[in-house]
C-alpha cells in the first residue's frame, strides 16, 4: 500500500510546484488552499512512516509510533477541517460573510485533537498488516464524519448559489472522500485516506485554483474593470454633452434669432463667425460621442426609408457656409437612375458625407469639391452605390494614407498647424461604413487632391429613380425651405429653463404661432387638459416631473385625443438608447439641441394638422 500513498504524494507535490509558481492574490481561499497543500503532504509523510511503524512493533518505540500516529491521523482531521473551510468560500459571495457562518466549525477538530491525545491508541494485528486503532481513533474518524455531513449539507442547502462548473465536480469529489473514508472505518488495512485527501485537492486545483482557471477569472475581472471605465467615460461624456449643449443652444438660436435682423455687415460677419464656431464644436462634442459609443458597442444602425437627392439638398446650404469666402466650386454628380427612395440608415449616410466633404472643403483653399453617388451594381431589390467626395485639395503623402483612419490621428501636422478638429471624424466615418456592411477607400495624391469613397448595398424602395423626378427639382427645392405660417396653430413649450423657451419661441416668431410656456412636466400635464394643443415641445431632464414620465401621463390620459397630440422631444441628451426611450414613452419625434431651424421646421411642418399650415406671403 506504500506505493499508493509515495504515488498520491508526488502527485500533491507536482501540483505544489504549479500551484506555487503562479503569482497569486493574498485571498483567504488561497492562503487556505496553500495550507491545505503543506497539511495534506505531511499527511501522506506520516502515512508511509506509520505504515512503517506499526508493522514493526517489536524493533520502534511505542512512544515514537504513538507521536507519528497523533501526527498522522491529526493532519487528516486538520485537511477536512480546512477544505470545509475552503468549500465555504466557493459558497459564500464574499470571505467575511463564509468566516462569519463557520465561525464555531473549530470545535469538531478540537474534540478530534483532544481525543487523540487522551484517549487510548491500540495496535491491531492481521494477517493482511497492522493498524491503528481505539478510543482515540473512532474519535477522529467521528469527527471527520461530522465534517463531511456538513460540507455535504452546505453545499446542497446553497446549491444554486455555487457556480455550475464547480459544483458538480466539487460535489463528486466529496462523495469520493465519504466513500473513500466509509472503506477506511470498514476495513482500516485498506490505508486510501490520503488518496481521498489528493483526490479532493485535486478536484478544487483543477476546478478552482489552476493557473488557467485563474487567468481566465483575471481576465473576466480586467474585461469587467474594462467595461466598467468604457461606461463611467460613456456616461461623463453624456453628462458633457448635455451640459455643453444646454448653453450651445442659446448660443446658436440667439445668434440665428439676431441675423434675421437689419444690422450692418460687420456685425453680420462677427454672428457668422459666432454661428459657424458653435456648429464647429458641436461638431467636436458628436465626434468624441460617437467615437465612445462605438468604442464601447452600443452603437445602432437603424434602417428606414430615406432619399439620397433629398440628403444632398438639405446639406447643400451647410456645405456653402463652411466654403464661405474660399474661391471653390461645390459640383453635384447623381447618377440619374438612382433609386429616389432607398432603405437603410440615411442618418449615418447624411453623418458620412458631412465629414468627408467638411474634411475636403478644409483642405482646399481653392478649386472644386465634387460630392457624386451612383450605381455600381444592381439586383433585383438591391443597388450597390458608391457615395464619393472628390477634392482639388493639398492631398495626402502616401507614408501617411496607411494611419488615416486611426483616432485621434491627424496627418501632416505641420502644414495643417490651426485647422480645427480630434482627428476622429476619418476614425468614425470609416467605423459607420464597417457596421453599415460597406467598405470606405482614399486615393490621392500629394498637392493635387484626394478622393474619399465608400460603397453600401442598399434596399431599393419604388420604381422611381432621380432622373424621373429632374423635371421636378425646383419644387422638390423650394419645399424644402419650408416657407409657412401656422397663426392657429397652439404650441406648448415646455422647458425647465427660461432661456431655452425664449430661444425655442423667437426661433420660432417668423411662423406666427401661438406659444405658451410650461416650466416642468407636472404643469405640461396640467395644461394639456385645460387647452386643446396642436403640439408639445417637450424636453427631457427637469425637476418635479421629467419629460418623459409628462409624455407617459398624457398618453394615458382617458380622451383619445391624447393619445393623437404629437408630442417631440426638444433635447440635448444624443446619447445611443436615449432616442428609443422617447418614442417608447410615446413621443413622436425628437430635435436635438441646440435647435436647427430647419430640422425643427420640417418637423413641425410634418406634425400640424394640414389645416393649420398656410404658405407664406
Amino acid at each position: 500500500m506504500i506505493k499508493l500513498q509515495v504515488a498520491c504524494l508526488v502527485t500533491l507535490l507536482f501540483i505544489a510546484a504549479i500551484y506555487f509558481s503562479v503569482k497569486r492574490k493574498k485571498t483567504y481561499s488561497h492562503r487556505l488552499f496553500s495550507i491545505s497543500l503543506g497539511v495534506v503532504v505531511i499527511n501522506l509523510i506520516f502515512d508511509i512512516i506509520t505504515v512503517y511503524t506499526v508493522n514493526h512493533l517489536g524493533c520502534v518505540s511505542e512512544l515514537l509510533n504513538r507521536f507519528c500516529h497523533i501526527i498522522f491521523l491529526g493532519s487528516l482531521i486538520v485537511e477536512v477541517y480546512i477544505c470545509f473551510l475552503y468549500s465555504s468560500t466557493l459558497i459564500f459571495p464574499n470571505d467575511e460573510e463564509a468566516k462569519r457562518e463557520n465561525k464555531w466549525s473549530f470545535i469538531p477538530m478540537c474534540f478530534a485533537c483532544l481525543a487523540l491525545l487522551l484517549l487510548p491508541l491500540d495496535y491491531v494485528q492481521t494477517d493482511e498488516g497492522n493498524y491503528s486503532w481505539g478510543l482515540s481513533v473512532i474519535g477522529v474518524y467521528a469527527m471527520l464524519a461530522i465534517y463531511l455531513v456538513m460540507i455535504l449539507f452546505e453545499m446542497l442547502y446553497h446549491w444554486k448559489q455555487i457556480q455550475v462548473k464547480k459544483r458538480t465536480i466539487v460535489l463528486l469529489a466529496f462523495i469520493i472522500e465519504i466513500v473513500v473514508s466509509t472503506m477506511q472505518a470498514i476495513k482500516p488495512t485498506l490505508l486510501i485516506s490520503g488518496a481521498g485527501l489528493t483526490l479532493l485537492n485535486l478536484a478544487f486545483f483543477l476546478t478552482v485554483e489552476s493557473p488557467d482557471v485563474h487567468l481566465i477569472e483575471r481576465l473576466r475581472e480586467e474585461k469587467e474593470r474594462a467595461d466598467g471605465a468604457n461606461e463611467a467615460k460613456s456616461k461623463f461624456l453624456s453628462n458633457m454633452s448635455h451640459e455643453i449643449r444646454t448653453p450651445m443652444n442659446a448660443i446658436v438660436g440667439l445668434t440665428e434669432v439676431l441675423m434675421r435682423e437689419d444690422i450692418g455687415e460687420k456685425e453680420r460677419k462677427y454672428l457668422q463667425n459666432i454661428r459657424s464656431s458653435g456648429d464647429a464644436l458641436l461638431g467636436l462634442i458628436n465626434d468624441l460621442l460617437d467615437y465612445s459609443k462605438i468604442e464601447s458597442g452600443k452603437f445602432v444602425i437603424t434602417e428606414d426609408n430615406y432619399e439620397p437627392l433629398m440628403v444632398l439638398e438639405d446639406l447643400k446650404p451647410v456645405f456653402e457656409d463652411r466654403i464661405g469666402d474660399k474661391p471653390i466650386t461645390l459640383n453635384y454628380d447623381v447618377d440619374q437612375n438612382l433609386p429616389w427612395t432607398l432603405y437603410g440608415d440615411g442618418l449615418r449616410i447624411r453623418q458620412i458625407l458631412i465629414n468627408l466633404t467638411n474634411n475636403a472643403i478644409k483642405y482646399t483653399e481653392s478649386g472644386f469639391v465634387t460630392i457624386a453617388i451612383k450605381i455600381v451594381e444592381k439586383k433585383e431589390d438591391e443597388v450597390k452605390i458608391e457615395v464619393s467626395v472628390q477634392d482639388s485639395g493639398q492631398g495626402i503623402r502616401k507614408e501617411d494614407l496607411s494611419r488615416l483612419f486611426d483616432a485621434f490621428t491627424q496627418v501632416d501636422i505641420k502644414k495643417n498647424k490651426g485647422k480645427e478638429g480630434t482627428g476622429l471624424g476619418l476614425a468614425i466615418c470609416k467605423q459607420l461604413v464597417d457596421l453599415m456592411g460597406g467598405k470606405l477607400d482614399v486615393q490621392s495624391e500629394y498637392g493635387k487632391g484626394s478622393e474619399f469613397s465608400f460603397t453600401l448595398w442598399q434596399k431599393v424602395i419604388g420604381k422611381e429613380t432621380v432622373g424621373d423626378r429632374e423635371t421636378k427639382k425646383e419644387e422638390i427645392s423650394k419645399a424644402l425651405e419650408f416657407d409657412f405660417t401656422a397663426p392657429e396653430a397652439r404650441i406648448l413649450i415646455v422647458d425647465d429653463m427660461e432661456l431655452n423657451r425664449e430661444v425655442a419661441i423667437a426661433l420660432l416668431e417668423p411662423l406666427q404661432m401661438q406659444i405658451d410656456e410650461a416650466e416642468n412636466g407636472y404643469q405640461a400635464v396640467q395644461m394639456v387638459q385645460q387647452k386643446d394643443y396642436d403640439l408639445v415641445l417637450m424636453d427631457h431632464y427637469m425637476p418635479v416631473m421629467d419629460g418623459i414620465e409628462a409624455t407617459q401621463k398624457i398618453r394615458g390620459l382617458t380622451d383619445e385625443k391624447y393619445r393623437r397630440l404629437p408630442i417631440l422631444a426638444l433635447t440635448a441628451d444624443v446619447v445611443a438608447g436615449e432616442k428609443e426611450n422617447f418614442f417608447k414613452a410615446g413621443m413622436n419625434e425628437v430635435i436635438s439641441k441646440p435647435i436647427q431651424v430647419n430640422e425643427m421646421c420640417e418637423k413641425l411642418h410634418k406634425y400640424l394638422d394640414e389645416a393649420l399650415i398656410k404658405s407664406a406671403v
